[in-house]
């Protein structure tokens, strides 16, 4: 593969970083293009060794340099919006991946989205996400993990990654049930300002895509 081969000679995060400056730019020309690229990208960030570096970064959430990386990928994720849902959980940003499910509830959601939330589905099953499914056992402290989580399995048709998804939250249901008496207290959360940017880079993509047919 073509990111690979770049990845090999170059940094991991030099070459995301490049790629996704050209989507964020270039995909209003050819969105449905540019978002299977992004979601190659996704698989490449949670299935590739030479990925660990990226996701190290990334889960930095309050370090500079996580937070520098998260704003450069993000606008490009956005092309494909269970790509976007993946930087979320990848990067710690439980909250905007909770705001983010609900708003593709409330969008004309195309039959490409529903395919691909599947495949997210799917990733929370890979090594690369052992952390994530420990955190589901910290019911208290990642409030909004599990709420997305569950979210996410509402939007999900009920076939193998439903039941995936499924099975794991059935680990937890005596918590989740009260889930909504808990204090919404994720260690660490994206300042209001920034949750509101990030749902309004959101919001022009999703416009964009929609103004596009369905091939």
């Amino acid at each position: 593969m073509v990111i690979l081969s770049f990845v090999e000679k170059h940094s991991p995060v030099k070459v995301l970083t490049v790629i996704a400056q050209v989507v964020a730019s270039e995909a209003v020309k050819s969105p449905d293009f540019y978002g299977e690229l992004v979601e190659i990208i996704g698989d490449i960030l949670t299935h590739e060794e030479k990925m660990e570096e990226i996701r190290s970064k990334l889960a930095e959430q309050t370090s500079e340099n996580g937070q520098l990386l998260f704003s450069v990928l993000y606008p490009a994720m956005c092309y494909s919006p269970s790509s976007a849902i993946l930087l979320c959980y990848l990067s710690r940003r439980y909250e905007l991946a909770w705001l983010l499910i609900h708003k593709l509830a409330q969008m004309k959601v195309r039959e490409e989205t529903f395919i691909r939330l599947k495949s997210l589905a799917q990733k929370l099953e890979l090594p690369s996400s052992i952390v994530l499914r420990l955190k589901m056992a910290g019911v208290k402290d990642n409030h909004y993990l599990l709420q997305s989580l569950q979210a996410l399995l509402m939007i999900l048709p009920q076939d193998q990654a439903y039941f995936a998804l499924y099975n794991r939250l059935k680990c937890l249901s005596l918590p989740l049930m009260f889930a909504d008496q808990l204090p919404e207290v994720d260690k660490v959360e994206e300042e209001k300002e920034n949750l509101e940017e990030y749902l309004k880079i959101f919001d022009r993509t999703a416009e964009i895509l929609n103004k596009f047919p369905q091939v």
